[in-house]
């Protein structure tokens, strides 16, 4: 009888630790992932600060412009990023890495395990641009709101991640 308890005791304290090590791998591969998903929202947002930005010159970065064109005055406008556009080699340039339909990209590509599986996770990232049409004294501030959100699905629910920022002219 007392080894049926104890084996029973045993059997109780390894389904309980195995349970909880599950659980936390899950939270931690949601951590892993957000991660991600923040990492490619920021680049893109990084690439919004470091290229010149002078509208009145006509000089506006491909971010920028959905659709290829500048935002009009009061309006926003959206377009996708296109991983697999601006990995080619040959013949990239930077306005073929937007697209205005909906492209998936690589969110977590982890290193193949020893069993070679792999675990990659795919989502979208929109880059919303918005021309508030600010203006002082008559004149225009050439102010763009930039709104990217990268947006994947994790074991049937769908999660995104959103970063804003400003850009006024570099004049």
């Amino acid at each position: 009888m007392e080894v049926m308890v104890g084996t029973a005791i045993v059997a109780l304290t390894i389904g309980a630790g195995s349970a909880g090590l599950l659980k936390m791998q899950e939270v931690a591969m949601e951590s892993r992932l957000l991660t991600c998903a923040q990492t490619v929202a920021q680049n893109q947002i990084d690439r919004l600060a470091y290229q010149t930005y002078i509208p009145q010159n006509g000089i506006v970065p491909d971010v920028l412009k959905p659709g290829g064109n500048p935002v009009a005055a009061g309006t926003t406008a959206t377009h996708y990023w296109d991983f697999a556009e601006e990995t080619k080699t040959t013949g990239n340039t930077p306005s073929k890495w937007y697209s205005t339909t909906s492209k998936n990209v690589p969110i977590f590509d982890p290193i193949a395990s020893v069993t070679g599986e792999k675990g990659e996770v795919y989502g979208t990232v929109a880059i919303a641009v918005t021309n508030p049409n600010l203006t002082q004294g008559g004149d225009s501030l050439n102010l763009l709101r930039a709104t990217v959100t990268v947006t994947y699905l994790w074991r049937g629910r769908q999660l995104s991640v959103a970063l804003a920022t400003q850009r006024s002219s570099d004049l």
